[in-house]
């Protein structure tokens, strides 16, 4: 008995195999019509290019750890802007971000991809009058109707976007970090040089109490009272050193790189921005990526329904087999196309889901925003309560201790007011500057805030926006 031809065989299944979607006659059905998978062919890459090379796939699959060397920054002052590219460049929380819009792109082209064919080995009437029957082999696809992987794909672009604001979101926190940890050394050391002026107006006027006892000018009690002055004031230097080391050791985590022998240039008393409550509310409306993220995942809800709502038109799936009979010597071929009917389970309960989550989304976009609101009323209330505390020590509290301080030395060169009185004079002035100064910590601290739409940990880990 002649055995197969298995050339034909193989150039037979090779036309099989081929057979794609724009091959076949297009087959209607009442809802949808069969769609190519074009939606697969090109993936979906916000800001590169749509093909990419394989190569330079192959490439970006083998990612290594990087670990980024911490430079010291160098010597001498330092500006704010080179403190926030220096930030900006080594903040781990940045490449967290960009990889998670990277895992979300992968997301879409894989949404995107159309299924793969099947392939196997088919035999009937084996044994049939002794003969070993039909044998051969077939080829199945299925095809996706009524554009479900493109709809797929507009479900997890939203994700993308999310995560895009969340890359936008977290570039805010960092530079906003380094704000705020800049103006906190600033405020450090001015805080340390006043605490040390303390220091010496306490031990100057403990030297003074002394010798005025030795003399007998003066009494126990006075020699107490400035001892007590003098250990409350090196109190106040011992915490002004520890804030000062803390405040460069939290600036140097934020930058990322050591920071020995720097310094930084600013002023604490230029650049005060004059802010509103309007204005900086409908900035942080407009601009706040969170709210931003929010309306994506709003969006990401309603492409949810659109898609759980072409699910129950079923895809087609298309056979075709190719046997060899072996008591005929007949090549014999066969074709079958089924569909699932969709009598019981038309997706109502993930329809219905999906419309309710469409709620939930819209209404959250609104919480989101309230409680923006909410804490944007704290800081900036915050800011007003500094910026006037602020004003009135610069227009007449520190005005009226420094003339205070220069009356009482005019006094004292004439003989008029004892060395003890000028003491006091001088340390109600340095710490009137102390009181300023903290008052000026406080103020740029709720400026960072309104300017960096209340987006201030830059090294708190990056929102995922993980698909629920």
């Amino acid at each position: 008995m002649a055995r197969a031809p298995w050339r034909k065989l193989v150039f037979s299944a090779a036309g099989l195999a081929g057979l794609a979607p724009q091959s076949l006659p297009a087959l209607e059905w009442p809802f949808a019509r069969l769609i190519r998978p074009t939606s697969a062919e090109v993936p979906y890459e916000e800001g590169r290019p749509e093909k990419t090379p394989p190569a330079a796939d192959a490439a970006r699959l083998r990612v290594p750890v990087i670990e980024v060397e911490a430079r010291p920054v160098g010597h001498g002052p330092v500006t704010l802007e080179a403190l926030q590219d220096m930030a900006l460049r080594h903040n781990p929380t940045l490449g967290q971000a960009r990889a998670n819009i990277r895992r979300f792109e992968g997301q879409v082209l894989q949404e995107g991809l159309y299924p793969n064919p099947s392939a196997g080995y088919s035999a009937s009437e084996i044994g049939n009058e002794g003969e070993r029957g039909q044998q051969g082999y077939f080829v199945e696809q299925e095809f996706v109707t009524a554009n479900k992987l493109g709809l797929s794909q507009q479900v997890a672009r939203q994700d993308v976007r999310q995560a895009m604001y969340g890359l936008r979101a977290q570039h805010l926190r960092v530079v906003t970090s380094v704000r705020r940890e800049f103006y906190a050394v600033l405020v450090a050391e001015r805080r340390e040089i006043l605490a040390r002026e303390l220091v010496d107006v306490a031990s100057k006027s403990l030297r003074i109490t002394d010798a005025r006892l030795k003399r007998e000018e003066g009494t126990r009690v006075d020699v107490l009272q400035a001892k007590i002055e003098l250990e409350t004031s090196r109190q106040t230097l011992i915490s002004a050193e520890n804030s000062r080391n803390a405040a460069w050791k939290r600036l140097e985590a934020v930058v990322g790189c050591p920071m020995d022998g720097c310094t930084l240039l600013g002023d604490l008393n230029e650049g005060i921005p004059d802010l509103n409550w309007d204005a900086s509310w409908e900035e942080v409306r407009s601009r706040s990526p969170l709210l931003g993220a929010a309306r994506a995942a709003a969006r990401k809800a309603q492409a949810q329904v659109a898609r759980a709502r072409v699910e129950p038109i079923p895809n087609v799936v298309a056979q075709g087999i190719h046997n060899y009979d072996s008591a005929t010597e007949y090549h014999v071929a066969g074709a079958q196309i089924g569909i699932n009917v969709p009598i019981w389970n038309r997706n109502q309960g993930n329809i219905r889901t999906a419309e309710a989550q469409v709620i939930r989304a819209c209404r959250e976009i609104e919480r989101i925003e309230r409680s923006l609101k909410r804490s944007l009323a704290n800081v900036y209330r915050d800011y007003a309560t500094a910026l006037g505390q602020a004003d009135r020590y610069r227009e007449s509290i520190l005005p009226a201790a420094k003339e205070t301080l220069e009356a009482s030395q005019a006094l004292f060169d004439a003989g008029e007011v004892s060395y003890l009185q000028l003491q006091i004079a001088q340390r109600t002035y340095t710490q009137t500057n102390l009181q300023y100064t903290e008052v000026l910590g406080e103020l740029w601290g709720s400026i960072v805030a309104l300017e960096g739409l209340l987006l201030t940990d830059g090294l708190a880990a990056p929102d995922t926006f993980d698909p629920e």
